[in-house]
């Protein structure tokens, strides 16, 4: 992997706008003809925010620098020039599993176990390889927004912008931080913390995903907290889901933060739950789906079938563009016509080439 440099202002080519959050804006861009992901940082209204947005930054640069691992999202370089804003520049990925729940949601695509397994598996190991950093690194938001996609759907974790070393000589001050519907309870209460959280919140992304949708719809935010952190509220067992998988989210979201299981109990968990899966498949038993009616999907129910539906353009072109040569003549033409191309299709395609 590429160690991170610093990169210049002038250098980027800021394209189509992917997303906006609390701290910054990403857009789909250019540096020195490579395709990537740029986010740019807000400044700050006042002296005193602009002093903290400057240190989180370096903060978050400081954490993604040591980070050099094939599930985690690559950080190509940092923006720090002055009377320029503040920019994290990345490798581009094809989409999230954010994007793929919500093309779920709307019928365009079926699910299989193998691609839910992976997700998660890779989430897993992602998570796992901070666990392990000295000292090690909590992420504190994880949920579907923050997972990547490859074309084959391999998952990549990103937005380490709440990500803190964890001191556990002085956990106390941790501070509350987080998406209300993934925070563990401890966070609410404001309890010392530590890396459990992170298992946590992996558990209601697992419900997440095998959901296809964000946990607790039917509550106001602002109750959550309340809620989840008093009352014991968590999103519950699915019925459609092998009960292995209702028993491992059960366990990563367990009230007492020292019995949820590590980072590499959960990985194991999941080989057993993939292999047993694929076994009942291959034997055409196939996790006797026909008692995990789809309940929560009833439209398409999970299915060992993966069929884009109605695919808006052809994936030979995507490709053909893909593997234009940057240095030709026509690269800036070749550019624009793959840009435009992308807008279209590039949900359709990080799907369709499985």
């Amino acid at each position: 992997m590429e160690k991170p440099t610093t990169i210049y202002y002038s250098d980027l080519v800021f394209k189509q706008s992917l997303g906006q959050g609390t701290y910054g804006e990403v857009s789909r861009g250019y540096w020195k003809g490579r395709r990537v992901a740029i986010k740019k940082i807000f400044p700050g209204r006042t002296s005193q925010e602009r002093m903290e947005v400057l240190a989180d930054f370096d903060r978050e640069v400081a954490i993604l620098t040591k980070l050099r691992h094939p599930r985690i999202v690559q950080f190509l370089g940092a923006v720090n020039e002055q009377d320029q804003p503040l920019c994290l520049v990345f490798e581009l990925c094809e989409g999230s599993v954010a994007l793929l729940l919500k093309m779920v949601r709307r019928g365009q695509v079926q699910l299989t176990w193998r691609i839910c397994l992976g997700i998660l598996r890779d989430a897993a190991e992602a998570v796992h390889s901070l666990h392990c950093q000295q000292p090690k690194i909590i992420h504190r938001d994880l949920k579907a927004e923050n997972l990547l996609l490859e074309s084959d759907f391999r998952c990549k974790l990103t937005d380490f912008g709440l990500s803190r070393a964890f001191d556990s000589r002085r956990p106390s001050q941790m501070t509350v931080c987080g998406t209300p519907c993934w925070v563990a309870p401890e966070v609410f209460r404001n309890e010392p913390y530590d890396e459990k959280v992170d298992v946590y919140s992996f558990g209601v992304l697992i419900w997440e995903i095998l959901a296809a949708k964000k946990p607790y719809g039917d509550k106001d935010c602002a109750d959550l907290p309340v809620l989840v952190g008093s009352k014991g509220l968590r999103p519950g067992p699915l019925p459609h889901v092998p009960q292995e998988l209702n028993e491992l989210m059960a366990a990563c979201w367990e009230e007492i933060p020292s019995r949820r299981p590590s980072f590499e109990k959960i990985r194991k968990w999941l080989d057993h739950i993939a292999y047993v899966v694929d076994f009942n498949r291959r034997m055409g038993s196939p996790v006797h789906v026909a008692n995990y009616a789809a309940t929560m999907w009833t439209s398409p129910p999970l299915t060992f079938e993966f069929k884009p539906l109605q695919p808006p353009a052809d994936p030979k072109r995507f490709s053909r563009l893909r593997r234009q040569d940057d240095n030709s003549e026509n690269r800036r033409s070749n550019r624009q016509e793959q840009e435009e191309y992308l807008d279209d299709t590039v949900d359709y395609v990080s799907l369709a080439m499985v």
